[in-house]
């Protein structure tokens, strides 16, 4: 299982590392350079950070004679409106309102944003070719005009001194954008409220388990899998097989296979105002039997709304994690260790139950134990996380609150405030029931692994050196089912 990090990679973290929340240069082989909010996409995938502005219908005109541009369109957004620019000059009454200029030119795009002023002026995004001609003033010129135009630059993928691909964003988009996914709480007390879900009749139920998946001091440990990854849990379980370990392993939620009723069941619905701010949120729509995804400005109007980006596969994953908590709380253990699949073995997992047995005697009130420092992204580095997402329908501490929970409290094991990843988690009864009322009360809005220790009454800890830990680079079904094309991983 993943989180949604990916996507905002973070997805909203790794997207979500997730989250990147300001523009910087990287400089990849070659001459080619990527300066961007969201540096880690390239090629057609670049295309997938439009449709985090724009709505499930967008009207796009396309000044290009690429067929790619048509294709995309249809594809990102199927109940959209495609035109070219040919198309707008022949029938101009038909074209109430422009979402999305898209140029592709050899080197007359500030001329073409010149003559399409009224365009510009509508437009949400634009997707433009971009060019160096005059050492580089030609795409400083362009830039300017739309920065002046109220545009802010998502991202520029280009060939130094010659040409590339950028992607502009109306500044006050882009600006509710990073506000929804780096939030600083204001004075104004947040008193939106979900409106009642049914969550629970979600949640996969657990059978034929068996006493061979515990170990000393854990009643019971499960590992979340696909059934479309069989793959995924044979390695991990062989790993910790090898220290007498055997996770009993639970059928997760896929995402991708909810009707869209059920999407609409287990999100946010917000019925009353929650301040002047503006919020980015996607939204699952059905529309004549074929579902549809937008990201829109959250309304109070009783729609149902998840944090942008929120995919499927993050919610199959939120879900999952809920239904073991509640079998675990149902059964009546007192501590399990939920894993993901996609974890690896550091260090020998034999000496957690000496750690938890040392975290009783050092705190003895504690909900979580991770049994990794943090999460990982595909190179194997660390992703610390330091921001905080929205979520309108909770009061949310300001980050300051959080950094405040990370201290150590021995050689081998330290408070924390804030993480990514749940890939490895022991869980105490008194976590099982603080997540579980918290997720019953508020719904689904961000990642799992993103809103859990936003509850500022849930005590977590982590060891201070990887035991069992996210593998880097393991296959993810998060931001799309992977899985349908295992044969090209």
């Amino acid at each position: 299982m993943i989180s949604l990090k990916r996507k905002l990679q973070l997805s909203l973290k790794h997207a979500i590392a997730f989250v990147v929340f300001s523009s910087q240069l990287f400089a990849n082989t070659g001459d080619y350079k990527v300066d961007a909010v969201f540096p880690g996409h390239d090629g057609e995938k670049k295309t997938f950070f439009l449709t985090f502005f724009l709505p499930y219908n967008p009207t796009t005109i396309a000044y290009t004679q690429n067929s790619d541009a048509e294709r995309i369109c249809q594809f990102r957004w199927p109940k959209g409106h495609f035109y070219s620019h040919t198309d707008y000059l022949e029938d101009a009454h038909r074209f109430l309102w422009c979402d999305l200029l898209w140029i592709d030119s050899d080197g007359n795009e500030l001329d073409i944003l010149h003559k399409a002023a009224n365009r510009v002026n509508q437009a949400s995004v634009i997707f433009t070719t971009t060019h160096f001609f005059d050492e580089g003033a030609y795409y400083q010129n362009l830039r300017t005009f739309l920065e002046s135009s109220g545009f802010t630059l998502l991202g520029h993928w280009y060939w130094e001194n010659q040409n590339g691909q950028a992607i502009f964003i109306k500044s006050h988009l882009f600006n509710a954008a990073m506000r929804t996914l780096n939030f600083t709480p204001s004075n104004i007390c947040i008193t939106s409220s979900a409106a009642e879900n049914r969550m629970e009749q979600h949640f996969r139920k657990v059978d034929h388990k068996s006493s061979e998946h515990t170990m000393d001091g854990i009643d019971f440990i499960y590992m979340i899998n696909l059934d479309e990854r069989p793959e995924k849990f044979a390695l991990t379980s062989f790993e910790l097989s090898l220290y007498g370990i055997y996770p009993y392993r639970f059928s997760a939620v896929n995402g991708w296979q909810l009707p869209t009723s059920v999407l609409n069941q287990i999100g946010v619905k917000f019925t009353s105002p929650f301040g002047q701010e503006k919020f980015l949120g996607s939204i699952y729509r059905e529309i004549d039997g074929q579902e549809c995804l937008g990201n829109e400005i959250i309304k109070p109007d009783g729609e149902t709304y998840f944090t942008l980006g929120m995919s499927r596969g993050a919610m199959g994953c939120a879900l999952s994690h809920l239904s073991v908590l509640q079998d675990a709380y149902d059964s009546g253990y007192h501590t399990i260790w939920i894993m993901e699949d996609d974890v690896e073995v550091i260090d020998n997992p034999g000496q957690i139950p000496e750690l938890i047995q040392k975290l009783d005697s050092l705190v003895g009130d504690w909900d979580i134990l991770y049994t990794d420092t943090d999460t990982k992204d595909s190179a194997g580095y660390h992703v610390p996380c330091r921001a905080v997402a929205a979520r309108l329908n909770f009061n949310v501490e300001p980050l300051s609150s959080f950094l405040q929970r990370f201290y150590p409290i021995s050689n081998d094991l330290s408070r924390i405030g804030m993480r990514y990843g749940s890939y490895s988690m022991i869980v105490r009864r008194s976590g099982m029931e603080k997540i579980l009322q918290y997720f019953k009360t508020y719904g689904i809005f961000l990642p799992y692994d993103m809103d859990i220790w936003l509850n500022p009454d849930l005590k977590i800890y982590s060891v201070n050196k990887d035991i069992v830990s996210h593998r880097a680079g393991a296959p993810t079904d998060n931001c799309e089912p992977q899985y349908l094309n295992k044969n090209n991983e």
